[in-house]
């Protein structure tokens, strides 16, 4: 079988990425393809030979993805606030911190990318401290919101609304990639635009950079 084969099936044998950091939530929602969609996106992180940094728990979505991912071989890092959740057991390696946003940061630097599931505001938390960080330049880490029956199409309007009013830089909004599913969200192509995220950043951006449409197609 070949490699494109290979990838159309969601089965890529090399991967820029070693270390994904997942935004997630301990609960699972109401719709269960929201856990499903957890335990594939574990599942795809193992048969890419991607390890993962998490918040710890098992339980809820971000405890399937976890689970699914270190049964078929990835590697876990949990990063956990010792007064708030340090009792609970977590899988793979395990780091307590002192605080929330000491956790943020130490997932933050042992992360190539980030995918967010989707959640409520810890995961948007998660979301909007990516983005924030993109949009200052501090990194060019792409961040995927898996969008299971359309669970973030609000946020993405918002988004795109916010690049059309000049509150959030064209290149921030490349950085953030959405797809239904695991195996269609490539982070892989993703090619950050630092040109344009520095001139946006030092309020030198053009008008003809504002009119273009931010680039999120899902290559396959």
């Amino acid at each position: 079988m070949s490699e494109k084969k290979k990838e159309k099936k969601g089965i890529t044998p090399k991967c820029r990425f070693t270390s994904i950091c997942i935004f997630g939530e301990t609960d699972v929602g109401k719709d269960g393809e929201f856990l499903t969609a957890a335990k594939e996106l574990g599942n795809a992180l193992a048969d890419r030979k991607i390890n993962f940094v998490y918040a710890g728990g098992i339980q809820g979505l971000t405890g399937s993805v976890a689970i699914s991912a270190i049964i078929k071989g990835s590697q876990g890092l949990s990063v956990k606030v010792k007064e708030l959740d340090g009792h609970i057991f977590s899988l793979g390696q395990e780091v307590q911190v002192s605080s929330l946003p000491e956790r943020m940061g130490r997932m933050f630097y042992q992360a190539e990318a980030f995918i967010a599931l989707p959640g409520g505001l810890e995961t948007l938390d998660g979301i909007s401290s990516v983005a924030y960080w993109a949009k200052l330049n501090f990194h060019k880490k792409p961040l995927g919101l898996l969008n299971v029956n359309g669970f973030y199409d609000d946020l993405l309007f918002f988004l795109d609304h916010a690049v059309e009013t000049r509150f959030i830089p064209q290149a921030t909004r490349h950085s953030i990639i959405s797809a239904p599913t695991a195996d269609q969200l490539q982070l892989q192509t993703y090619e950050p635009k630092p040109d344009l995220l520095v001139k946006q950043i030092g309020g030198q951006s053009s008008d003809s950079s504002q009119k273009q449409n931010p680039d999120t197609t899902l290559r396959l």
